[in-house]
């Protein structure tokens, strides 16, 4: 029974790490989710509570950017000048555990702690529902999660915890060592899904995927949540579902185990009906990606992305790099159609490869990365401050009418842009969010230019600040808050900003801070906030994160324009009901005002097909709106 036990607890932390690793690594993937294991959805109510939570991904706290070189010599000035980000400690955290609906203790119910520390600590609450850990996570970031305990009947599926992590802050700073409240919900009801070998023994550690969704008209499968589960040593993984889901929903289950088994697709369509399902795995299909040059010789570090589509909306899919050999080898691949793509490493174009598998099917596709009939653009060299070769560093070019294109320089720092013969070609180096300081930064060269040299004078160091986002009047937190920070003009290259969602109203922002460096912060319900970075920083010293207070109301200038001509549309109307109604000027500017934020903007004009325009949908800066002029017969 020991023995037993010991598998069983190692079992639910390595399904806890799956679930972090999926709830805070794979955002965006569906556009709804609900219930333990499920990514997190916006509309999540969590606010309010105790806890301070945070939402994101996990970054090390560290002091702010420092830089290196006389061009970096402002950034460090300024930095020089602000406080750093709370030091790395060890924390304790307690707290108690209540029911969502009744408010009563919940008692032993074992949670798992997930910090920057490689390791998962447990703690079970008491007859008051309370839990205390020791000092062994990482202040910053800590995500909870429900240990499933599959010798406890109640506790043998995952509950639900909101909020799902939270801000355990460093002993000595404001509000350490506070007590936090979990809300747990019990499942509505559970799935249980057998994995199984191909010689028919039970699939322990087997990662099993449930997705919800509904039909549509056509009979076609959507997606609208995800849950991952990990197998336990009788292979039996165990899913909690909530609400419609729990009783109308159409299910989709598959598995795969050791990289290289794979379940087919099962799908389940309502009444569900309670007895377990049962997953066999056989050997998956394999596809061998070999990229090669004109001369046959094997290209390594080629970025490679297969997929598939999973139902009538999305498309899945798996991200490689082919090794010294030119090779990238796909594995545990189910029946199906896939799509192999590829970036030219020296053209920036995308190459396409389709291949059909059958059950446990292994293909080959070859990858040609050709220059036949291409010239050189542009050739260089990009070095660090001692004139050493810097591989790996992200450039950009851009010929006439063409897109830009992004590059990497080789083992030897070494990077070609090669293309249709070009008068001229724009080149960038340093203009990522994430990018140190080259110079040059931007250049304008006759097309065939060889001989660049780009030097790095300012090495930027990776810095992170916890960030909360608050009703400045009440102090609540504020929900569905995304925070944008960006370098110079927020119209640039999207490679020049991040945005981090904080759902429940807390992020860590990571960041390489420079002078320009600024942050927007829109939250449904509220004035988008503007400012600079080093500022904001400079506002909230002993404070132990950063706190962006919002006022309540929706003002946003809006351009229209024509998406074909790329021309301002003069006179286009915009309304939202009795809460808006504007009209653009000559310039296609208007100015939109309401208390409070409208769900969507009708946006029409005379000539263009009318369209809906969704002020959070549209993200930062999200100002222009582009109408497709009508066609005859339209």
């Amino acid at each position: 029974m020991r023995a037993r036990a010991l598998v069983a607890t190692a079992c639910a932390a390595a399904g806890l790490l799956a679930w972090v690793y999926f709830a805070l690594c794979a955002p965006g993937e569906v556009s709804r989710a609900e219930g333990p294991g499920f990514l997190p959805a916006p509309d999540r109510d969590d606010a309010g509570r105790s806890a301070v939570a945070i939402d994101g991904g996990d970054a090390a706290a560290s002091a702010l950017a420092s830089t290196v070189g006389t061009a970096g010599a402002g950034a460090a000035r300024r930095a020089a000048g602000l406080p750093p980000p709370p030091p790395d400690a060890l924390v304790s955290v307690r707290g108690r555990v209540v029911e969502e609906a009744t408010g009563n203790p919940v008692q032993g119910i074992t949670l798992g702690f997930l910090s920057r520390r490689p390791r998962t600590v447990a703690a079970r609450t008491d007859s008051e529902g309370r839990f205390e850990t020791k000092a062994e996570l990482s202040n910053g970031v800590v995500s909870v999660a429900h240990l499933p305990d599959p010798e406890t009947p109640l506790f043998a599926a995952r509950w639900e915890l909101a909020p799902t992590s939270f801000l355990a802050l460093t002993p000595g700073s404001e509000g350490a060592g506070a007590e936090i409240v979990l809300s747990a919900r019990a499942p509505e009801r559970v799935l249980d899904v057998d994995v199984r070998l191909p010689d028919g023994g039970p699939a322990a550690g087997a990662a099993v995927s449930l997705s919800i969704g509904r039909r549509d008209a056509a009979g076609r499968f959507q997606t609208e949540a995800r849950a991952y589960e990990e197998s336990d040593e009788g292979g039996r993984a165990r899913f909690a579902l909530y609400g419609a889901a729990a009783w109308e929903g159409t299910l989709r289950i598959e598995a795969e185990h050791g990289g290289t088994l794979a379940s087919d697709v099962v799908f389940l369509d309502p009444p569900l009906g309670r007895a377990p399902r049962t997953l066999d795995l056989h050997p998956g299909g394999i596809v061998r990606v070999q990229a090669r040059n004109d001369e046959g010789k094997p290209v390594a570090g080629v970025s490679l992305w297969i997929s598939t589509p999973e139902d009538a909306e999305a498309v899945r899919g798996r991200a490689g790099d082919t090794d010294a050999r030119g090779d990238c080898l796909f594995t545990a691949l189910r029946p199906g159609c896939y799509t192999v793509s590829a970036v030219h490493p020296s053209t920036g174009a995308e190459i396409r490869r389709d291949v059909d598998l059958e059950r446990g099917e292994q293909a080959s596709v070859d990858i040609p990365l050709s220059l036949a009939g291409l010239r050189l653009r542009l050739a260089g060299t990009v070095v660090d401050e001692l004139g050493l070769p810097l591989p790996g560093v992200a450039v950009r070019a851009q010929a006439g009418g063409e897109a830009w294109v992004s590059l990497a320089s080789g083992e030897n720092g070494h990077f070609e842009f090669w293309g249709t013969p070009a008068d001229s070609v724009l080149f960038s180096a340093g203009g990522g969010f994430l990018d140190d300081r080259y110079e040059p930064e931007l250049l304008s060269l006759p097309g065939g230019t060889s001989g660049i040299v780009v030097r790095r004078i300012a090495k930027l160091e990776t810095r992170s600040w916890p960030c909360q986002v608050i009703d400045r009047a009440t102090g609540e937190l504020v929900r569905s808050a995304t925070v944008t920070l960006h370098h110079g003009d927020p119209h640039g290259l999207p490679e020049a900003r991040s945005t981090f969602s904080a759902v429940s109203g807390v992020v860590y922002l990571a960041f390489k801070l420079r002078d320009d460096t600024a942050f927007a912060v829109d939250a449904p319900g509220y004035l988008r906030r503007q400012g600079s970075l080093a500022e904001l920083i400079a506002e909230n010293a002993g404070a132990g994160s950063l706190r962006i207070g919002l006022d309540p109301g929706f003002e946003r200038r809006v351009e229209v324009r024509d998406r074909l001509t790329r021309r301002a549309v003069a006179g286009a109307t915009l309304s939202a009901g009795a809460l808006l109604s504007a009209r653009t000027d000559e310039g296609g500017v208007a100015l939109l005002r309401s208390d409070p934020w409208p769900a969507s903007v009708r946006v029409e004009s005379a000539g263009y097909a009318s369209v809906s325009w969704d002020p959070l949908a549209a993200g930062f800066p999200g100002d222009v709106i582009w109408l497709e002029p009508l066609r005859a017969g339209d």
